[in-house]
């Protein structure tokens, strides 16, 4: 029920959920976009457009808006998520799995996401809006992706373009 209720919600926030205050930051490297209008930054890659997320965009999960994230892993519809924070924008290139062997960090990692019905298949790379079902402490334990975002962030409307 919980869940139904969640999901329910982030349908009706979705088109608000990323009205992400931006940060006073000056973007210093411009080969992060490979264009950018009055209307939007179109990102070279997924990892570029992640990283400006963490760094320039509000991803303070205790605000309980559906952040961006990016897919490291999947397996039997389950999918591993860095999430945006604005704390450490690394990606990690090992698996989960390596990750905990090696006694790794594992902060901002929601190892079992589930995706919304409806959505198109995801792989690695990809981004995705995702929203936490879990509570504090562990807010990153389990999650929902409501949504596929394009590396393509639209200032006017403040938030990143989903794909169709």
């Amino acid at each position: 029920m919980l869940v139904f209720i969640i999901i329910i919600m982030s349908l009706f926030l979705l088109p608000k959920f990323v009205n992400f205050s931006r940060k006073n930051k000056k973007i210093e490297n411009q080969d992060t976009f490979t264009s950018s209008s009055l209307n939007e930054i179109v990102f070279k890659n997924t990892e570029k457009a992640f990283e400006y997320a963490c760094e320039f965009l509000d991803t303070d999960i205790s605000s309980g808006h559906p952040l961006l994230a990016i897919v490291l892993e999947v397996r039997n519809n389950i999918y591993a998520l860095k999430i945006s924070n604005p704390h450490d924008s690394k990606i990690p290139t090992t698996s989960l799995r390596e990750l905990k062997e090696q006694k790794q960090e594992l902060s901002y990692i929601c190892p079992s996401a589930r995706k919304a019905y409806g959505l198109p298949e995801l792989k690695k790379g990809d981004l995705v809006i995702w929203q936490s079902i879990s509570q504090f402490p562990h807010p990153y334990i389990a999650g929902l992706i409501i949504g596929k975002a394009l590396p393509i962030y639209d200032i006017e409307e403040g938030g990143w373009v989903l794909a169709s």
